[in-house]
């Protein structure tokens, strides 16, 4: 048995997504489970951990309020997904074949590391787009290190030793990326197939909540990362890496409003070192964002031993 568990503050949008899954899924065996947001009080750290406690069901799939299901009998096909490797974890639409020391998300991933996706996704500004990235093996899944929480399908026994609760986190951000470094340290692995497509029809929103829980997160893991699922990098490519993920999740931090002392210390703990290009770059991009001259972030530097 399939349950699909929504957290949900839009009685609609809920009820539409029933009826999509009802039509989709292709098995009559399935609950479709609403845990209500409405009041304001329920996160999706704790709607997911309520609903997986109070679930029955062999697999679970958690996903947003706003997506439709593209693909018919989409059910079957996670089940043989899950069938065919007793070690596979979790599946999704969207995800990062690695995931960096510095903090941040799947998406920051240059070309070498892969982002994979496979989905319909509105930006938010009426555009439409399909996005189809990354590659796959012959059953229509990579492996990956990290999943969007779009869409998480999980086999009932990796919550026998996870737990969405588990890390104390409140709010809507940073569930994912939590529960896939959770799965990833039990070596469970993760995958993001190509053969179920979905639409959603929202873009992310990073505010301050998910730089903070993203930044809990990385300091709780710091003994995994960074994980490269394609292999190892060379330390060239490895700390272009790491800069690009740090000047990007800077880059969000400052749109998020986040003070100039939590972006001091992101920067002295996740500066990669003795790369001059890095050094050069960061550099000139955190003079304004830090709102301090050169002098005294080149004493930053120093005191980072960068």
């Amino acid at each position: 048995m399939i349950e699909v568990i929504v957290c949900s503050n839009d009685p609609a949008a809920a009820a539409a997504l029933e009826r999509n899954v009802r039509s989709t899924i292709g098995m009559d065996d399935f609950v479709f489970s609403v845990m209500d947001a409405s009041s304001g009080h329920m996160d999706l750290f704790t709607a997911y951990d309520r609903g997986i406690r109070r679930s029955r069901a062999e697999w679970i799939v958690c996903c947003h309020q706003d997506i439709l299901f593209h693909t018919q009998n989409w059910g079957p096909v996670l089940i043989g997904h899950f069938a065919e490797d007793l070690r596979l974890g979790a599946i999704g639409v969207a995800g990062g074949s690695s995931h960096p020391r510095a903090p941040g998300g799947w998406m920051s991933a240059p070309p070498v590391c892969r982002r994979l996706t496979h989905l319909i996704q509105h930006d938010g500004s009426g555009r439409v787009f399909m996005d189809c990235a990354g590659g796959e093996d012959g059953r229509g899944l990579h492996p990956v290190a990290t999943l969007d929480g779009v869409l998480l399908a999980f086999r009932r026994e990796v919550f026998d030793e996870c737990s969405f609760a588990a890390s104390g986190l409140r709010g809507f951000h940073g569930y994912d990326l939590d529960i896939s470094l959770q799965l990833y340290r039990r070596h469970w692995r993760l995958a993001v197939t190509s053969k179920i497509l979905i639409e959603h029809f929202s873009p992310g929103r990073c505010d301050l909540r998910y730089v903070c829980n993203v930044l809990r997160i990385h300091a709780r893991n710091p003994d995994i990362l960074p994980i490269f699922t394609g292999g190892k990098l060379s330390h060239a490519v490895a700390a272009r890496y790491e800069a690009r993920s740090l000047l990007l999740f800077l880059y969000t931090m400052r749109g998020a409003g986040a003070p100039q002392k939590l972006l001091r210390h992101v920067i002295l703990q996740y500066l990669p070192r003795r790369i001059v290009f890095c050094r050069a770059v960061l550099l000139i991009a955190m003079l304004g964002w830090l709102g301090c001259d050169a002098a005294r972030l080149r004493r930053l530097l120093q005191r980072a031993r960068w």
